[in-house]
């Protein structure tokens, strides 16, 4: 598994599972008390972000995309794509559909463990970047659905690519 599936796949987590739990001192929790699963989870990752258009965004060619095993949890589901060019390229796209109480920005506090990260107000109903671990950036952005449902889509890559990154999320968003 790579860092950035690894770095994914425990922010989604850490989502469900601040959600699950009691209170937190620094900011409220997204769910008080047992919620269902999402009516109307995304099924896939890769069909939300072609490859095509990540090759376009980082001026690449030969960008394979891998779609990860749909992970269900108590209330949501986690679907993610990894794209690649050999060892010189790597980025996840994750997607986690969620049932949850409270507002965007709280489901997002809990996405960043709590980390403000830098905000960028101009994406989805909340969003901020931050960088996880040396040399890896993350845009993550919360967008509420008709239904109340909340989509939580990260991009994960190289800490420098932030702007290709928020320009990716913001056409994922169009699909969620």
């Amino acid at each position: 598994m790579t860092l950035q599936r690894t770095l994914i796949v425990a922010l989604l987590a850490v989502t469900l599972a601040a959600g699950c739990k009691g209170s937190s001192r620094d900011h409220p929790t997204p769910n008080s008390g047992p919620l269902s699963a999402p009516s109307s989870p995304v099924a896939a990752a890769c069909p939300l972000l072609p490859a095509e258009r990540v090759a376009a965004a980082f001026g690449l060619s030969g960008v394979r995309t891998r779609e990860e095993n749909k992970t269900g949890l108590p209330n949501g589901v986690i679907v993610s794509c990894e794209y690649r060019v050999g060892y010189s390229f790597s980025m996840v796209l994750g997607v986690q559909s969620l049932s949850a109480k409270g507002s965007a920005g709280d489901v997002l506090s809990h996405a960043l463990s709590g980390d403000a990260g830098e905000q960028l107000p101009a994406l989805g109903d909340a969003a901020a970047y931050h960088t996880p671990a040396a040399n890896v950036g993350q845009v993550a952005v919360v967008k509420q659905t008709a239904d109340g449902e909340f989509r939580v889509v990260s991009l994960t890559g190289d800490a420098t690519a932030k702007d290709k990154l928020v320009a990716l999320a913001r056409d994922v968003l169009q699909r969620v």
